[in-house]
């Protein structure tokens, strides 16, 4: 990567603004940096120039870059209207300078930090993952969906509750499986690199899954049939069971991931079974210092099964919706693996 910076670059004693549209013209990604105040008089301008080449040139790229001081959450409808749909690079938490400028030029590059590629011949597994599920650890092949996994991050930092919704096929489970919990697990929101990530399927019993899977993650004293009872009968008993198994840790939270939640429809016949369930998870998600945050993955068709009124209003209220790919996602999705190992495109003919 050659960076152009215009104290580098420019010629003393000449115009600068001649010298600063030829350097955005040279150049093949333009990053802009937004501070507390926003952009300067001078900065917009120079903004005009590159997005009139990003708007002529598809693979032209605008990166906005938050610096120290813009406000946590951020508020992506604050920055200048044609930057609100690229990606952007969050710097603000990063401690220092140089940590700084490691962090955003391997964004700038769309490699991750600390890995390296390997040479082709060393190479074990396949690059290009199967794509109706990647998981976990396939997250280092994982591309194309980095802008929807900081959207996902975002509204995080302000909601317990968030159900990502998108057609069947869409990559749902992918973009949180491999893209946001690793995101998570790498320290994307304040203290989540502790935190404790559950990922289950409702199946057709889901109260007695989400029984399991929280004496699994918080082992108790009672046994799953009392606590299973205790949860038909009470919803606050799923929040009081992670609080006393979380007494000594404020600090963790717990991430309930309910994949394919359309299944609590699909597969489940019992009304009872299923209410019990929403309400045990709902409550546990709404309480503000609450130590449990539910994320459910669903395809848009089922939404209008989801017509109670409280999950209905949370759905509402905090949803993600999965747009189909475009074509430089698909490129970077196809790409990007294969170049993380080593190995390289041909030219066509």
């Amino acid at each position: 990567m050659e960076p152009w910076l215009d104290i580098w670059c420019l010629t003393a004693g000449e115009t600068f603004q001649p010298g600063l549209a030829d350097g955005l013209r040279k150049s093949t990604t333009c990053a802009i940096f937004i501070g507390p105040k926003g952009l300067g008089n001078w900065a917009r301008e120079e903004l005009l120039v590159a997005q009139d080449r990003a708007a002529r040139e598809a693979g032209y790229r605008l990166i906005p870059i938050l610096l120290p001081g813009v406000s946590d959450p951020f508020d992506f409808s604050k920055l200048p209207p044609f930057l609100t749909q690229r990606t952007w690079v969050d710097s603000a938490a990063v401690s220092t300078k140089s940590d700084r400028f490691g962090f955003s030029s391997t964004r700038l590059k769309a490699s991750r930090p600390v890995q390296t590629l390997c040479k082709a011949e060393e190479m074990t597994p396949a690059p290009i993952k199967d794509w109706r599920c990647l998981i976990e650890e396939h997250a280092e092949f994982f591309f194309g969906r980095v802008r929807d996994v900081q959207r996902l991050i975002e509204k995080l930092k302000a909601t317990r509750f968030l159900a990502v919704l998108g057609a069947s096929g869409s990559g749902k489970s992918s973009l949180v499986r491999a893209g946001l919990i690793p995101a998570l697990r790498d320290g994307a929101l304040p203290q989540s690199e502790g935190w404790m990530i559950c990922v289950f399927k409702p199946g057709s019993r889901p109260l007695t899954t989400l029984t399991a899977q929280l004496l699994h993650v918080c082992p108790g004293k009672d046994s799953m049939q009392n606590t299973l009872d205790q949860m038909g009968n009470d919803e606050r008993t799923f929040h009081l069971a992670v609080t006393l198994a979380l007494a000594n840790k404020p600090a963790v939270r717990i991430v309930w991931v309910v994949d394919q939640f359309e299944e609590i429809f699909t597969l489940c016949n019992d009304e009872k079974e299923r209410a019990s369930f929403l309400r045990n998870l709902l409550y546990a998600s709404s309480i503000p210092d609450g130590q449990s945050t539910v994320l459910l993955t669903m395809r848009a068709d089922f939404l209008p099964k989801c017509a109670a009124p409280d999950l209905a209003a949370r759905i509402a209220l905090n949803s993600s919706w999965l747009v189909r790919w475009t074509w430089i996602c698909w490129r970077e999705a196809i790409e990007q693996p294969a170049l993380r190992v080593g190995l390289r495109f041909e030219r066509p003919h």
